[in-house]
């Protein structure tokens, strides 16, 4: 034993920090901490409850073509609305939705899920 540290019987730690110099973080009560599967099916569970995009919802013909140009044209200007007056925002709209409707990679998309590819 040196100036009283490290002496026999000693618990290894100096001032709350282990031999290594990093403190101890505290640990909750065993009966609050969650275990491995309790946490791998909270996270399955959050990656559930996330919606599908209207891209993957379209693919899976759960929506239909107008559907999907509907939700894409909302996504796009939602942060229009009160910038915008009412009128603008629907010529906007209207104007996009014909964009959208006439993309042949959208056309294409929505053959594929009426066809189940």
């Amino acid at each position: 034993m040196v100036n009283g540290i490290g002496g026999p019987g000693g618990s290894g730690k100096i001032g709350g920090a282990a031999a290594g110099g990093a403190p101890i973080a505290p640990q909750a009560p065993a009966a609050d901490r969650k275990g491995f599967g309790e946490a791998i099916g909270a996270a399955e569970k959050a990656d559930a409850t996330q919606q599908a995009t209207p891209l993957e919802r379209l693919r899976s013909g759960e929506i239909q073509h107008a559907d999907y140009v509907e939700l894409r044209v909302h996504e796009a200007t939602a942060h229009l609305a009160g910038a915008l007056s009412p009128a603008d925002l629907e010529a906007l709209r209207a104007e996009l939705r014909e964009v959208v409707e006439a993309d042949p990679d959208v056309a294409a998309l929505a053959q594929a899920a009426r066809l189940g590819s």
